[in-house]
């Protein structure tokens, strides 16, 4: 098996793992129901490569064109990996005001409501459960347990992808999508010319896990560790 195919199956197995864990969480979330869908969207280079190398041509043209059409328009530019907004607040310092509007939607690779590359989302789009409808509240619903177990998710992910680096979606896939840099990050690992709004991403340093959930997580962090 290629480092590429090893790389992808434990990303896989991984977000396997977290569809299971969210398989009993009450939500109202149902297919046309994008109100979550936003330009806000963040993920790592070993997602952006499997999602776009999962792409059939004529979707990945599709895809990029897409999002070429809404490069104008405002969206997150994370300034903190979770990793290391997780060592700033172990360590009781302030978090950077990242510019965000939930309102900058909607997500590009939307199409009459429905997300055209679901079966390849990026955790973050996994992770959007709400209990009762967006689309009357405005904004998610979602437990705090929940919330802790997707942050839990998401710091592994992090530590999956050392040498990768954290952005946005669309910045990510235009820049994996130009010249030969999917196929070196897929080889190597690493960027060839990482773009300076970028993010490295950090190692795992310790778990955000508040004490009162440290019982509820323990069957979830036994299961990554299996992986």
């Amino acid at each position: 098996m290629t480092e590429e195919n090893v790389k992808w199956k434990k990303l896989e197995d991984l977000y396997r793992l977290h569809d299971d864990f969210l398989s009993s969480a009450d939500s109202s979330c149902r297919r046309g129901c994008a109100t979550c869908c936003t330009r806000n969207v963040t993920l790592t280079s070993l997602e952006g490569s499997y999602l776009l190398g999962n792409l059939n041509d004529t979707l990945k043209t599709e895809t990029l064109k897409r999002i070429r059409e809404h490069l104008d328009k405002p969206r997150l530019v994370p300034l903190l990996t979770v990793n290391a907004m997780a060592q700033l607040c172990i360590h009781g310092e302030d978090l950077p005001e990242e510019s965000c509007d939930p309102a900058w939607t909607p997500c590009p690779l939307l199409d009459e409501g429905s997300c055209t590359v679901y079966t390849f989302r990026p955790l973050a789009c996994r992770a959007m459960v709400s209990k009762s409808v967006c689309g009357s509240s405005g904004e998610a619903d979602m437990d705090d347990v929940l919330f802790t177990l997707n942050n839990v998710f998401m710091q592994v992910l992090e530590h999956m992808d050392q040498g990768g680096a954290y952005a946005n979606m669309m910045d990510m896939l235009l820049h994996l999508s130009e010249g030969e840099r999917l196929e070196h990050y897929k080889i190597q690992g690493v960027h060839k010319d990482l773009p300076p709004e970028f993010l490295l991403n950090r190692t795992l340093m310790f778990l955000m896990i508040p004490p009162d959930h440290r019982a509820m997580m323990k069957p979830v962090i036994e299961a990554l560790q299996a992986l």
